[in-house]
């Protein structure tokens, strides 16, 4: 009999402080936890946008080079070429600006141009 008033009143007391004191703060949490989610998901999209813009240089810079015969591309020389790469990625969306890329990766590899 004592185990079942005990747990009235535990029932009692502990409705009304979840109510009062842990509810407020546990849609606060979710709410935090939600934010974090958002801004994972929108990060992971920001990567895969910018892989896509950069496969679509190296796609481009692959076709310019192979209109070259092998002996006039050079690799002596790879700084200009990896700067645009790493600049590259962030033509998201940009088609024009991704071709201007390719063109300046594959004429920093052409052993005529330099």
């Amino acid at each position: 009999m004592t185990n079942e008033n005990n747990n009235v009143i535990a029932e009692k007391l502990a409705v009304p402080i979840y109510e009062d004191a842990l509810k407020p703060f546990t849609k606060e949490i979710s709410k935090g936890l939600t934010s974090i989610a958002r801004m994972a998901n929108a990060g992971i999209f920001l990567v895969e946008d910018g892989v896509h813009a950069l496969t679509n240089v190296l796609r481009m810079t692959a076709h310019n080079l192979a209109c070259l015969p092998p002996e006039q591309i050079t690799f002596e020389r790879p700084r200009v070429a990896l700067q645009a790469l790493n600049e590259a990625k962030f033509a998201i969306n940009e088609e024009e600006i991704q071709h201007l890329f390719s063109n300046l990766i594959s004429s920093s590899l052409d052993n005529s141009m330099n």
